[in-house]
């Protein structure tokens, strides 16, 4: 780390124990907000950020709403885990269709630029005149067939992951866990989330003999 960086960490370090030593009860309030993991918490804390004009306390407050989103959204019973991952999933598929969005109107577009391309090469091919009657070959139609195909799985898949999400919501009987803003379980993960159990050439795990 060089001096400068150095500097300025000290200097944060320095800025937070300041925080910490003028503001005792303010630092105590906002730490038992965040550990009571309340919805009732985590307003008093959005109100006190959005209130707060001290930087440094603003950037405490908002550690300690992080903190208080943790508790608050935490399952603690088994319909809350069943709730809780299918929120979860219902942001992730959110997300895949923001991608798919973006691909589609991408396809789209595409086909407009090709419409396009075919009228000009319609009307070329028109001249039947020497070498112009071999221009039509410049345009692809399969190609443009392929676009299209692509586009409609595409809008497919979009309309099928929304009808999953419709469903999803009415499945879901925590009320926290109904509209979960978004990026806030982004953060939570099971033990086993995301461990490849399929055998993908040499398996990681060994044969289980003795070596």
């Amino acid at each position: 780390m060089s001096d400068d960086k150095f500097k300025i960490s000290s200097q944060k370090f320095q800025e937070s124990l300041k925080i910490l030593e003028h503001n005792p009860e303010i630092i105590s309030q906002l730490n038992d907000l965040a550990h009571s993991g309340t919805k009732a918490s985590l307003e008093a804390i959005k109100k006190f950020i959005a209130n707060e004009k001290g930087e440094g306390l603003r950037g405490y407050a908002q550690c300690a709403l992080e903190e208080c989103e943790y508790f608050y959204y935490s399952p603690n019973s088994p319909q809350e885990e069943k709730d809780f991952d299918l929120a979860k999933m219902i942001i992730e598929k959110e997300e895949r269709i923001i991608c798919l969005d973006s691909k589609a109107e991408a396809a789209e577009f595409e086909l407009k630029q090709l419409d396009l391309e075919k009228a000009v090469n319609d009307k070329l091919t028109n001249l039947v005149t020497g070498k112009t009657k071999n221009w039509k070959y410049n345009f692809s139609e399969d190609y443009q067939k392929t676009v299209v195909a692509r586009m409609e799985e595409l809008k497919d898949e979009i309309e099928y992951l929304e009808a999953w999400i419709s469903q999803a919501r009415k499945m879901i009987k925590t009320e926290k866990f109904k509209n979960v803003p978004f990026g806030i379980l982004e953060h939570f993960h099971h033990d086993f989330e995301g461990e490849n159990f399929w055998v993908d050439g040499e398996d990681d795990c060994g044969d289980g003999g003795d070596d």
